[in-house]
């Protein structure tokens, strides 16, 4: 075979060997390939990070390190294994829970949540409770309205974490008394005292601070804020899947479920209420103050808030040292202090609209620019 002069001018671009009569992988990358088919359990490799470093030393193996992947691979192979569903496994994950067919044996000591759907039933018959029965409305809602038309998006899942320790370049969580010290002035902002989080006609980051495993009670007897969400957005129970407990100082990001149900009522007064048509993109974060920083904090963009936290804020010195402002990010620190107008939303029953603050009057910035992009928040 090796003299064929047809399979000589393409081998080099091959990436494997000629052996005998028959093309094999180089001997160095089949026991890796075999532990890697084997799945995360045999091969350790549990997250799209992991994923890339095996496929870079499988290269090595293959004398192809000189020959460099593209500079944003690595980051490409995170977020497509860490942090993307498409709509369509989401379904097929859902569907193995409402069968039970995740283990569960480990999993109180990895600090997960319950992923199947067996407690939720048994409280149905348990407590003979309506809400339980519409709760299980609501998920075979989702069920139906997935077999007769398949959604196409795709779901994001991220746990943003604040270091607890100083971090070149990093904000790190903010001591006990940072917020009490901080002189940054707050953003014009609004409290709508009525109305629902999920119910905002504009777009917004919806902020839950209910419980430190996401979903809380979403799968069990719970049904308040959290886990209503969870019913009439059934694709944010993947999550519960493979994110362990929160710490203070940790939030977790949800772009892009779909709501699926309408309901009416409020823990044992919830009640499903028909199919609902979803046409805007949701963003579900969820802890206290922090929690919200974290989960709005990006900390790639850390140099850009640079002035917004100066002095006794968050922070503190550890952005104001050697870092010389370009005109882009002095362009976005300047929109950062002129204080965008923030719409905030709670979920209390009480009517009237109020408006806080007025930088004008205070000395503050004025406003250049106006955002539809707001924070709904709750409990």
């Amino acid at each position: 075979m090796e003299k064929r002069e047809d399979l000589r001018s393409i081998l080099p671009y091959l990436g494997v060997v000629v052996e005998g009569s028959s093309l094999q992988c180089p001997s160095p990358v089949i026991e890796p390939l075999k532990a890697i088919s084997r799945g995360p359990g045999h091969s350790g490799i549990q997250s799209g990070e992991l994923l890339f470093l095996a496929i870079s030393d499988l290269r090595h193996s293959l004398s192809l390190s000189s020959q460099r992947l593209s500079a944003s691979a690595s980051h490409g192979y995170a977020l497509f294994f860490d942090e993307l569903l498409s709509t369509e496994l989401i379904g097929a994950l859902l569907t193995c829970s409402f069968f039970c067919l995740f283990p569960t044996s480990n999993r109180d000591a990895k600090h997960l949540p319950m992923i199947n759907f067996d407690h939720l039933f048994s409280c149905l018959y348990e407590t003979n409770d309506e809400k339980m029965e519409n709760k299980i409305k609501c998920i075979i809602h989702y069920f139906e309205r997935i077999c007769s038309h398949m959604p196409t998006g795709l779901v994001s899942f991220e746990r943003k974490v604040l270091p607890l320790e100083d971090v070149a370049l990093c904000v790190t969580y903010p001591k006990a008394d940072s917020w009490s010290k901080s002189a940054t002035p707050l953003c014009h902002f609004e409290v709508h005292r009525s109305g629902l989080i999920e119910d905002q006609s504009k777009e917004a980051l919806e902020v839950d601070f209910a419980n430190k495993y996401l979903g809380g009670g979403a799968l069990r007897r719970g049904c308040v804020q959290e886990e209503i969400r969870f019913m009439i957005n059934p694709e944010l129970i993947a999550g519960m899947l493979f994110f362990p407990s929160m710490a203070d100082n940790e939030a977790i990001k949800v772009v892009g479920p779909e709501r699926f149900s309408n309901y009416t009522g409020y823990a044992s007064s919830f009640r499903f209420a028909g199919d609902y048509v979803d046409k805007r993109d949701v963003d579900f974060i969820g802890r206290e103050i922090n929690k919200a920083f974290c989960g709005f904090f990006y900390q790639s963009k850390c140099q850009q808030y640079q002035r917004l936290f100066k002095g006794d804020g968050p922070c503190g010195a550890q952005l104001d040292q050697g870092i010389q402002g370009s005109d882009s990010i002095s362009r976005s620190n300047r929109s950062l202090q002129e204080a965008p107008y923030v719409s905030v939303g709670t979920n209390e029953g009480i009517h009237g609209d109020e408006q806080i603050g007025n930088s004008e009057e205070k000395g503050g910035p004025s406003l250049e620019h106006q955002y539809d992009v707001g924070v709904v928040t709750g409990n």
